[in-house]
């Protein structure tokens, strides 16, 4: 996919292009966190979470840091399946969302069930491309959606 490549290297031209930061410790002072009043590392809140020294991230990695334990568990998986790489997403609707508009492009065309995963669907909504939907299960459907394309 080219234009995925060519999208990239665009960005990394304009310095728009973000990437994860690895970090040891947590910003305590991170005002891009989800964490206001910093009830990740409350005592009786951490004390919850199995005595680990903070319990959760306060935010996602791109803004707060990225732990070193995220990158092993990734390059671990990758190992594992023998693929360049991993990304692990905190819920599988958050999978759906980054895989669907990763992928589908404004102007590209979708056939979907109508039963579809708001997760996708909402992927589909974010990416711009043009969705028909389909009565569930119902290939004739589809066919109708197919033949006016």
């Amino acid at each position: 996919m080219q234009w995925t490549n060519d999208y990239i290297n665009k960005r990394q031209n304009l310095k728009l292009y973000r990437s994860l930061k690895t970090v040891d410790v947590p910003d305590s002072k991170n005002y891009g966190s989800n964490d206001y009043l910093a009830l990740s590392k409350h005592p009786e809140v951490v004390k919850k979470f199995c005595n680990v020294e903070q319990a959760g991230s306060s935010s996602s990695r791109l803004i707060c840091g990225n732990y070193s334990e995220y990158e092993e568990l990734e390059s671990s998986l990758a190992n594992y399946l023998n693929c360049e790489s991993c990304l692990y997403y905190s819920s599988g609707f958050m999978a759906n969302l980054g895989l669907v508009t990763a992928l589908v492009r404004r102007n590209d065309i979708v056939l979907s069930d109508k039963f579809l995963h708001a997760s996708l669907i909402e992927g589909i909504r974010l990416s711009g491309a043009k969705n028909y939907r389909f009565r569930h299960n119902d290939l004739n459907h589809c066919e109708h959606f197919l033949s006016k394309i």
